[in-house]
């Protein structure tokens, strides 16, 4: 997947997210968007500091790897230093939300309707002066590498 520096520690963690917001206020739209975005976070351990870096550009995480590797120094022990031989290299996949259970493969059309179908209880009450109804949901997958051979993808989904 990515060449990983010799003497360092390495990982990258990887996200990507989707979400949507749906807000109703007073019966007015304020908000129906869903937004999908990838982001990653490197870090790097030559045994006396670390590293890291944040990028939206997961095509470019090889160049974050490489820039890091450039500031820290080899070191050949690196997997004795004890904040290393400390970290786990699990490896595995779980991924519990797909097909009709994934939010981010159900329509906005959907969802609204959902959102609107609880409306007419507040509308109109002779009690209720303000009122805000509001959906919105989120789908993360995200994905583990370590040098130490971690390799891991889980994910997880709200919806309110």
């Amino acid at each position: 997947m990515y060449e990983l520096p010799d003497g360092l520690y390495t990982d990258v963690r990887i996200e990507d997210v989707f979400e949507t917001l749906i807000v109703v206020n007073l019966g007015e739209v304020e908000e129906l968007k869903d937004k999908r975005y990838t982001a990653a976070f490197v870090r790097l351990y030559d045994g006396q500091r670390w590293f890291f870096s944040a990028t939206t550009d997961v095509d470019g995480i090889q160049r974050e790897i490489d820039a890091l590797a450039e500031l820290a120094s080899p070191n050949p022990g690196i997997e004795a230093e004890e904040i290393v031989r400390k970290l786990e290299a699990n490896q595995g996949g779980h991924l519990a939300f797909g097909g009709d259970d994934d939010v981010s493969t159900i329509s906005k059309e959907t969802k609204y309707d959902l959102l609107t179908g609880y409306l007419p209880a507040v509308q109109g009450q002779e009690l209720v002066v303000t009122w805000t109804g509001q959906y919105i949901d989120r789908r993360v997958i995200k994905t583990f590498v370590s040098s130490k051979g971690a390799d891991l993808q889980f994910d997880t989904q709200r919806a309110g």
